[in-house]
C-alpha cells in the first residue's frame, strides 16, 4: 500500500527542470514531479494521490503507473496527454513539486531531481499548503479548471478545484 509521504518537497527557481519529466524519468519512479504552479492546496494533491492509489489496488489504472495517474487525477479533464503537458515540467517551469507516496521517501532520487543547486528553495509539508497558495499561477489553475471570478476567490477555488476534478470521470 502507499500512503502520502511526510517529506514532499517543493523546489523554486529549479534549474534542473528541463532534465525531469512528470514520473522522475524512469520506468518505476520513486515520486511524481509536477509543475508546483498549478497546484492551489495540499489537498488537491491528497485527493489525486488517494484516487491513483486506489485505482492502483483495485488493478484499474488508466495510466502505466501510480504517478502518472495522480497527475491524470488532477485533470478536470479526460485527456491523458494533456495532464503531462500541464502538470508536467518543462524548460520554462520556475516552482516544482516533488510528491512520493511511500513512507520512506526515495531521498536519493529527490536530491538528484533537484541537484545540488544552493538556489533551490526546499519546503516541509507543514508549510507546504501556504507555499503552493502564495506562488500558485491563480490564472493558469483558472483557466484549466474553467473557474468564475467568484470561484477565483480564495475561499471557494479550492473546492472548485476538487469539485472539478472529482467530477471528471461521470458523463
Amino acid at each position: 500500500t502507499h500512503s502520502l509521504c511526510a517529506s514532499t518537497m517543493c523546489a523554486t527557481k529549479a534549474r534542473h527542470a528541463r532534465g525531469m519529466s512528470a514520473t522522475g524519468g524512469s520506468e518505476n519512479p520513486g515520486c511524481a514531479v509536477l509543475d508546483a504552479s498549478l497546484v492551489l492546496s495540499v489537498l488537491c494533491i491528497q485527493c489525486a494521490a488517494l484516487n491513483a492509489v486506489t485505482r492502483a489496488e483495485r488493478e484499474a489504472l488508466i495510466t502505466r503507473h501510480v504517478f502518472a495517474e495522480m497527475l491524470y487525477s488532477l485533470m478536470p479533464s479526460r485527456q491523458i496527454s494533456a495532464a503531462f503537458q500541464r502538470f508536467g515540467v518543462n524548460a520554462a517551469t520556475r516552482q516544482v513539486l516533488i510528491v512520493c507516496l511511500d513512507e520512506q521517501a526515495p531521498v536519493d532520487t529527490v536530491q538528484a531531481l533537484l541537484g545540488d543547486d544552493d538556489g533551490d528553495q526546499r519546503v516541509d509539508v507543514d508549510t507546504l499548503s501556504a507555499a503552493l497558495a502564495e506562488r500558485c499561477n491563480m490564472d493558469a489553475i483558472g483557466e484549466l479548471y474553467k473557474l468564475s471570478e467568484r470561484e477565483r476567490a480564495a475561499s471557494h477555488a479550492v473546492t472548485a478545484v476538487l469539485g472539478r476534478m472529482a467530477l471528471r470521470d461521470i458523463k
